[in-house]
């Protein structure tokens, strides 16, 4: 075990600390399952609504269950699931398997079904920076605008924002994929649901009604210790030399109160015009979500 226990207090702290946030062999173990037709993978870009879609989708294949002590105990963490103690390839309770992963469709094991959720970049990097903060990172050490200039755009475990979504919009058109964007899961969660249970073949109203029900941010809330990674950091956080404490709840009371700075927020955008727009034809993230809504259509 590495002797320091100390947040992360630069860039290169942060670099060093996430160097040991997954092992090898759990990389390994995860890539390699054999997959089922019906296996359900939830394949987001980090803090772009996958505990949600988490549950989500649970709640959907049991009915309405919370028996469970943290989501990643029945939604395993496809890459981390062998560091938490988890077979990523035995049997589930409940059918289909569902993993959660933040592999791009490249890396991602082939023949299952495939969730994935977009969110607009420059939140999402709100986001990030703000579950970090106080888990990885010492508050107020790293500021918002270096976290995304010096480790989001260098290239985090998940690889760019960017490259990710052109990654998954190439499969769009696959039956297998399912593309929705986080802001309109926000405007209309029933419906959001109902397409996730349709893509499922679990399109019960019961079910629909439960998981709406068990899915919203005051629910969540009230369950909070069910949704804040403490199965995945009581594994990992010794190997990273992370003190005890600190909060990496997924579940937060309110919005950022954090911003982007101008210069970084059209640095961001440069990025999509950059990497996306040619890869997509979409010249903003909003254009993409207003194809997500008619059914993922291409506008090239």
């Amino acid at each position: 075990m590495p002797a320091m226990t100390a947040r992360a207090t630069t860039i290169e702290e942060l670099a060093e600390r996430m160097s040991r946030f997954r092992s090898a062999e759990s990389a390994r173990r995860g890539l390699n399952i054999q997959v089922r037709p019906d296996d359900v993978f939830i394949a987001t870009y980090p803090k772009c609504g996958t505990t949600w879609t988490q549950q989500i989708v649970h709640q959907l294949r049991t009915g309405g269950s919370m028996d469970f002590e943290e989501i990643c105990a029945v939604v395993p963490w496809l890459e981390s699931a062998w560091d938490m103690h988890q077979d990523p390839d035995a049997d589930q309770d409940w059918k289909p398997r569902a993993f959660k992963s933040h592999l791009d469709w490249e890396r991602i094991p082939k023949g299952g079904r495939y969730i994935h959720v977009l969110r607009d970049p420059k939140t999402a990097l709100v986001s990030f920076h703000r579950f970090f903060e106080g888990y990885v990172i010492e508050p107020g050490a790293i500021p918002l605008d270096v976290f995304v200039r010096q480790w989001v755009m260098s290239g985090t475990l998940s690889g760019r924002i960017w490259e990710f979504v052109v990654s998954w919009w190439r499969r769009a058109a696959d039956p297998a994929v399912l593309i929705l964007a986080y802001e309109d899961m926000v405007a209309d969660p029933l419906a959001t649901v109902r397409r996730i249970a349709e893509f499922l073949d679990l399109a019960d109203r019961h079910r629909i009604e439960v998981a709406v029900t068990n899915s919203t941010r005051e629910f969540m809330a009230r369950h909070r210790r069910q949704f804040d990674d403490h199965l995945l950091r009581a594994a990992i956080d010794p190997r990273m030399g992370l003190p005890p404490g600190g909060s990496s709840a997924k579940v937060q009371d309110v919005g950022s109160t954090s911003a982007l700075s101008h210069d970084v927020e059209r640095e961001v955008e440069e990025m999509w015009a950059a990497i996306v727009t040619p890869a997509t034809g979409f010249e903003t993230y909003d254009d993409m979500r207003v194809a997500v809504a008619a059914g993922g259509s291409d506008p090239r």
